[in-house]
């Protein structure tokens, strides 16, 4: 009987004891001042990370305060593998790791930094970029237009990501030694993101050396595109801009493609020797790379005077050359010296 009391006995005070532990955790975790840590967390809302907003003492209103951080964005696809978080880049940090940087002798490591900084200073205000590339400019560091191009190039790449207007508009205040580089750079990455926009921006550009890199960045991303008939009225526009006499040989291959009997005729309207040369070259080149047979029928028509013919003829035969040399031996061999003619033709 006792091993019988016992045994009933013990299922009780097991029951009891656990519910006297479970009471007092209970009562240690609802006590003030005893809650858990914070779990660490990145809110993407107000670009801010909470672990290091709390270590600096930092809130995220004061951060903002300084102005820096209006185009902090996440870079989860950041080129080069390179990931900068949400609020980690520091204005007064990038300044100092410039001033470092420009000092390193090794020209491989000082472009690697000039180039992380370079994407790093595109998300943030780009007043602060563009002293950056005036102390590039005017430093005593070795090879300064490297150093420009390097770090130029970089933050353009980046910035156009974000806001490809706001990167024009950057390029118009930033040190004369950088506009090149700098307007290359964001020709190329505009023209893949918006080819309408680059185009209309490529137009306006105010200096004439510059725009007319930028005309022909885009119409040679053009001679390889699939949408001809885009392509086509790309070059006509241009054509009839002011801009269409220095790009003749551009415009003249990219409309072949669709209205060779108008490149013609605009080619002979042109008002200089050499735009009219340039535009019967480029028509030659691109009809020889497309149809030799339908090529020599063109040239056949070209003008003899001012050597427009003869040059059709020497541009066909070293493009067929690329592409059949027995044939193009043989055409050539068929060929006869021409005399100057009268007039628009023979």
């Amino acid at each position: 009987m006792h091993r019988d009391s016992n045994n009933s006995v013990r299922p009780g005070l097991w029951i009891a004891i656990s519910l006297g532990i479970i009471l007092a955790f209970g009562i240690m975790f609802l006590m003030p001042g005893k809650k858990a840590a914070p779990q660490t967390s990145l809110d993407i809302s107000t670009n801010t990370d909470a672990t290091s907003t709390e270590n600096s003492g930092q809130t995220v209103a004061a951060r903002k305060t300084t102005g820096f951080f209006n185009r902090v964005k996440d870079l989860g696809n950041a080129r080069n593998g390179d990931q900068i978080e949400v609020g980690s880049v520091n204005p007064e940090d990038l300044e100092g790791q410039l001033q470092e940087a420009l000092e390193v002798t090794n020209q491989s490591k000082r472009h690697q930094a000039l180039a992380r900084i370079g994407r790093e200073a595109a998300h943030v205000e780009e007043v602060l970029a563009s002293q950056f590339v005036s102390l590039i400019s005017e430093s005593n560091s070795p090879h300064s237009q490297a150093n420009v191009s390097t770090f130029v190039s970089n933050y353009v790449r980046e910035s156009v990501k974000l806001d490809p207007s706001a990167t024009a508009e950057w390029i118009e205040v930033i040190h004369d030694k950088a506009k090149g580089i700098a307007t290359a750079t964001l020709v190329k990455e505009w023209t893949q993101i918006d080819l309408s926009a680059a185009s209309q921006w490529a137009s306006n550009i105010q200096n004439d050396e510059y725009r007319n890199s930028a005309i022909n960045t885009i119409g040679e991303m053009l001679r390889d595109s699939s949408d001809v008939v885009y392509a086509s009225n790309w070059a006509t526009r241009l054509g009839n801009s002011a801009d269409g006499p220095k790009n003749a040989g551009l415009v003249a291959a990219l409309r072949s493609r669709t209205d060779p009997q108008g490149v013609f005729d605009w080619a002979l309207s042109l008002p200089t020797p050499e735009s009219r040369a340039s535009a019967f070259g480029g028509f030659a080149e691109a009809l020889v790379k497309r149809d030799p047979t339908l090529a020599q029928e063109w040239i056949q028509q070209f003008p003899v005077q001012e050597g427009i013919r003869e040059h059709g003829e020497n541009m066909m035969a070293y493009q067929w050359m690329q592409s059949d040399p027995a044939a193009a031996t043989e055409w050539s061999q068929t060929q006869t010296p021409h005399a100057p003619g009268v007039g628009t033709n023979e």
